[in-house]
């Protein structure tokens, strides 16, 4: 829903005035965005830069989503508070962009990094993470390429082998 207003140009600021009809009610539509960027940032993980529960199913596609929402919001406002949580959020996904033979490639449902925090507390075996490393998908590898490519156009830090993995995936 953030993205929607979002992509509408509304931003933290705005004072352009909604109507909820079903409820009856009015609001500044800056008010509705800064309460759920808000919501985004305080449920982030300050030291790794998640904003969902890295180890519910088919988490990355809420991750790429909630990503792309913080670097929309931090590039319509040019909010500085937003610009730390959107660079760790952005941070997370490159930390989870998978590998095939050495080289960066997509991602899926589970990210490399924790695929590497399970080896290293041998919660997994080489030969598992072998295999779940190069394990990737198409749908969540475009979501979050969007993310990123919203990254890149607000300026935040992507490194310059991650877009063009993916285009190899």
């Amino acid at each position: 829903a953030l993205l929607c207003f979002l992509g509408q140009g509304i931003s933290v600021g705005s004072k352009i005035e909604i109507v909820d009809t079903a409820m009856g009610k009015r609001h500044q539509a800056g008010d509705v965005v800064k309460r759920g960027v808000r919501w985004l940032v305080d449920r982030q993980d300050k030291e790794q830069g998640w904003l969902s529960d890295p180890d519910a199913p088919y988490n990355m596609y809420s991750e790429a989503l909630a990503t792309m929402a913080l670097c929309e919001a931090y590039g319509i406002s040019r909010n500085r508070e937003l610009k730390r949580p959107a660079q760790k959020a952005v941070d997370w996904l490159v930390a989870a962009q998978k590998q095939k033979d050495g080289a960066r490639w997509g991602w899926r449902y589970i990210s490399k990094r924790r695929l590497d925090d399970a080896l290293a507390e041998t919660k997994i075996d080489q030969v598992t993470y072998n295999t779940l490393v190069e394990e990737v998908d198409i749908s969540v590898t475009c979501w979050v390429v969007m993310a990123l490519k919203s990254a890149v156009l607000v300026n935040l830090d992507v490194p310059s082998d991650v877009l063009p993995g993916a285009l190899e995936y």
